[in-house]
């Protein structure tokens, strides 16, 4: 259940604090706007560089694990490690990290007769917000570039840990170091102050193994319906891919319970395994429905079944852009029998310019059904008694008009209409049996919403309909 006005996002800690005497974070970029190449540190450089830090400065190493949704069960996690230096009096104009991502001092640069000389072997190089990892196993200042890093003043330096991996893999032990430079590049402050670089553990094991990926083909809808005794049914399928072991789709395993020939709701469960253990899974439900009384099929079109049924919604609204009319034209239908009620909703936008060019359906993935079913303004969500949001219906079970609280009941039968040019848009068609609806009068007020990606509601439209 998706709360408009309180988005969310999850993230998740796991950091190791350093009492530090040095710190920063900076620009990449010197005096004509051109990328800077890592500088060199040697035994004058150190020379007068003196602490600048106060006394209750702190360098942080944290891992920050990030999770982004791509399906409605599947999730793509994204982890980082953050350093990052608090306390600096002065704002040096140059900073520099070292860090040993393996805990392995003959691997990467190694410091020669100055700090950190003992069992150095750095790996990598982060100088004012460029990443560069070590081409050399000695003492050797050999840098390839690898990227662009994040950094700001609040959360300092951000290296990517999974995914598209700016490190071999990470796990447990490395060892860290920061310098801070004037503007002549000569040392004003550096951490840890002793011989060897400071090691730290933290509680974080990266694995490069990603989940396979599971895709729907037929649109890749996750509800289908079918009339009964179809004989043109057949499962659409979906493809398998793992970023590791490429097509996997051979090795999916795929169990249905649908009987074409037995009215009901049924699933098809898609399962796969990559090589490394990881399991994804999917399912599909396939709804199998008798052709209803008044002649409304759910099957995601505006046809001759909607013909003789007057709209509730029907406008268009034109702006002219200095070329030609743009035309936003939305509908809403809503009919019933003794037993259900049927809603078709949808948003158009077309270009008034000879000839006229349909962009086509503006409704996306996400979009929801508000119903005031009692003609009561003070009760429910800002009066509205039932939501149905992407094939669910709910309940409102808050205590107050503007809580945002509601109550599973039941999935409905539902369906979309695309188009080949517009795959990823298209109208709206369900049904609602009237026993899940408690109150019901013969008024329904009714209000369709259609949302972005992130669900923010781009188009709202409704009115009152009145029951046969």
């Amino acid at each position: 259940m998706k709360n408009l006005s309180n988005p969310f996002f999850i993230t998740l800690f796991s950091s190791v604090v350093l009492t530090a005497c040095g710190g920063g974070t900076g620009a990449n970029q010197d005096t004509a706007g051109t990328q800077s190449e890592p500088t060199q540190v040697t035994a004058k450089n150190w020379q007068n560089a003196q602490a600048k830090l106060d006394s209750n400065a702190t360098l942080t190493a944290k891992t920050i694990t990030r999770h982004r949704r791509i399906t409605q069960t599947q999730f793509i996690s994204t982890s980082y490690l953050q350093l990052k230096i608090n306390g600096s009096v002065d704002k040096p104009a140059h900073k520099q990290y070292f860090v040993d991502i393996d805990n392995n001092p003959a691997t990467g640069f190694q410091f020669e007769n100055e700090l950190w000389s003992a069992k150095s072997g750095v790996d990598y190089l982060i100088q004012d917000g460029m990443l560069y990892k070590s081409t050399a196993n000695d003492s050797s200042w050999s840098w390839e570039l690898v990227k662009t890093v994040s950094k700001n003043a609040s959360t300092g330096i951000e290296l990517l840990l999974s995914r598209q991996h700016d490190f071999e893999p990470l796990c447990n032990d490395l060892n860290i170091a920061y310098i801070e430079r004037d503007s002549d590049w000569n040392v004003i402050d550096y951490f840890p102050r002793s011989n060897q670089m400071l090691k730290q553990t933290v509680s974080f094991c990266e694995v490069y193994n990603e989940p396979p990926r599971i895709t729907l083909l037929g649109n890749g809808l996750e509800h289908l319906v079918f009339e009964l005794d179809d004989p043109l049914y057949a499962d659409p399928g979906a493809t398998a891919f793992d970023t590791e072991d490429g097509d996997i789709t051979s090795k999916m395993i795929v169990n249905s319970n649908v009987n074409i020939h037995k009215e009901g709701l049924y699933t098809i469960t898609y399962t796969v395994t990559d090589s490394k253990g990881l399991t994804a899974k999917r399912t599909r439900r396939i709804n199998v429905i008798k052709p209803s009384l008044t002649g409304v099929i759910i099957d995601g079109k505006l046809g001759s079944d909607w013909s003789t049924v007057n709209p509730i919604v029907n406008y268009d609204y034109k702006k002219y852009n200095g070329h030609f009319y743009i035309h936003n034209w939305h509908y809403l239908k809503v009919t019933n029998t003794d037993k259900k009620l049927y809603f078709i909703a949808d948003s158009v936008r077309i270009n008034s310019a000879a000839p006229h060019v349909a962009n086509g359906s503006t409704v996306r993935q996400n979009w929801q059904f508000f119903l005031d079913i009692d003609n009561n303004s003070t009760t429910g969500y800002n009066g509205y008694d039932y939501l149905v949001e992407n094939g669910y219906l709910y309940k409102f079970s808050g205590l107050n008009s503007q809580e945002w609280s509601w109550k599973e009941i039941s999935d409905v039968n539902f369906a979309r209409g695309f188009t080949p040019t517009k795959p990823t848009r298209g109208l709206v068609e369900l049904e609602v049996p009237r026993s899940l609806l408690s109150g019901l009068e013969d008024t329904v007020k009714v209000k369709f919403v259609q949302l972005s990606s992130n669900w923010q509601s781009s188009k709202s439209f409704g009115n009152l309909y009145k029951l046969k």
